[in-house]
């Protein structure tokens, strides 16, 4: 089990066992280590243990966290981090701990919107995010926010309830007929 030290100029005020999974850090009470100094945040900092290793987590504080000099928004603690907080430092210690980035499983990022986009592009044959194609001549002299419809299956004449206008997947190839559908019973 990993635990912080606590200094200011070299004193040590204490110690915390990172007995819990999430302990956060900040200046107000109902912190788990409470740093009582107007340049710590309320609510500074999350570390989250998780078997053998923490993480470390800005919490979106005015002055930053640091480790060993570097300033973070989420960090892997490692044995022997200084973790600067304000003119504070929480000294790491935990020699169970995965003593190198290698050892950890990396982990794709997918953003909500982004997976759909990838499969489209992958089955045009074209890279997830590269720019997308010119749009037709005539709605590029269309003012923003202005919008051709396209006839719906549902509705059958333009420009009436039922129909979608253009970029919301009334374009053919490709179409999801769900969504289409879901459109034209508005």
């Amino acid at each position: 089990m990993g635990k912080l030290v606590l200094s200011l100029n070299g004193a040590v005020q204490g110690e915390f066992q990172l007995k819990k999974e999430r302990m956060t850090i900040g200046r107000k009470p109902d912190n788990d280590i409470q740093i009582d100094n107007l340049a710590v945040s309320g609510k500074h900092a999350l570390v989250i243990t998780i078997l053998d290793d923490s993480f470390l987590e800005d919490l979106g504080s005015t002055n930053g966290t640091y480790v060993n000099g570097k300033l973070i928004k989420k960090h892997a603690l490692r044995d022997g981090d200084v973790v600067g907080i304000g003119k504070h430092e929480l000294k790491y210690i935990n020699e169970h701990a995965t003593a190198d980035d290698e050892e950890f499983e990396k982990t794709m990022i997918i953003r909500p919107g982004s997976a759909s986009a990838a499969v489209a592009a992958a089955k045009a044959g074209t890279e997830p995010n590269s720019p997308p194609a010119a749009a037709p001549a005539d709605t590029a002299r269309r003012p923003p926010g202005s919008f051709r419809s396209e006839t719906s299956p549902a509705q059958g004449r333009r420009g009436r309830p039922g129909t979608l206008p253009l970029g919301f997947g009334n374009t053919g190839a490709g179409v999801d007929e769900a969504r289409r559908q879901q459109f034209a019973r508005r």
